[in-house]
């Protein structure tokens, strides 16, 4: 992670120096508490975004497409339509 902002051990020494001289020590522990949080909301959020389409269909009401999706007597069984005799040629 820290390559993608290309922040060195160096930067984050003097960022922490500085962040105890502007917010103090009483401080200081809430405010990493909250830069933390935020970053974990960031990273959920950008990673979570692959269930919308589940949540969106759901959302719309379309119980429709569940029921296709789940019922398996909707799908045609192959082995089934081999097996059984074939129907008389029209005459």
């Amino acid at each position: 992670m820290l390559a993608f902002f290309s922040v060195g051990p160096l930067e984050i020494a003097v960022l922490a120096i500085i962040a105890l001289l502007v917010l103090g020590p009483q401080r200081l522990p809430e405010a990493a508490r909250s830069v933390g949080k935020g970053m974990r909301e960031m990273r959920a959020a950008l990673q979570g975004g692959g269930d919308d389409d589940e949540d969106d269909r759901h959302a719309d009401g379309d119980e429709q497409a569940d029921d296709v999706e789940h019922d398996p007597d909707s799908t045609p069984d192959a082995e089934h339509d081999a097996d059984a005799e074939p129907a008389p040629a029209p005459s």
